[in-house]
């Protein structure tokens, strides 16, 4: 059987240093019970040597050694064929200017269905040109 001797032992060989109260809260243990063992102030429990035991044979967790390794984001993204055209609000706006110049007036040769097709084109470029803007 392991004795209160065993898990000082066990504890004080860890690889990094944990803190008896954080051993106790991981265990679910109340508040200084494995410390009042550890010093001599009363007896530990039976009933907490075989999860105590577990958890320091499998070793407290160093939270100071990275456990996801970093992905190296030092190499350039992969090249794509989509490209973006930037262009100035400037540039927009004088393209808008220039649409509602050329558009402003439906030719007078087109037929009634000619002019309404020709309204509805020249509102949808426009609507496109001020989507830009946004």
């Amino acid at each position: 059987m392991v004795t209160i001797h065993d898990i000082k032992s066990k504890i004080d060989g860890l690889d990094s240093y944990t803190p008896i109260r954080i051993i106790e809260r991981n265990l679910g243990m109340p508040p200084t019970t494995l410390q009042k063992a550890l010093n001599g102030k009363r007896e530990l429990p039976k009933k907490w040597f075989k999860p105590l035991e577990t958890y320091l044979d499998k070793g407290v967790r160093d939270l100071t050694k990275p456990t996801l390794q970093v992905k190296n984001l030092s190499k350039e993204p992969p090249k794509t064929n989509y490209q973006v055209e930037i262009m100035s609000n400037e540039e927009i706006r004088e393209q808008i200017a220039q649409l509602v110049k050329e558009l402003s007036e439906c030719p007078k040769s087109y037929s009634e269905m000619g002019r309404i097709i020709w309204v509805k084109e020249r509102n949808k470029k426009i609507q496109e040109l001020k989507q830009k803007l946004k």
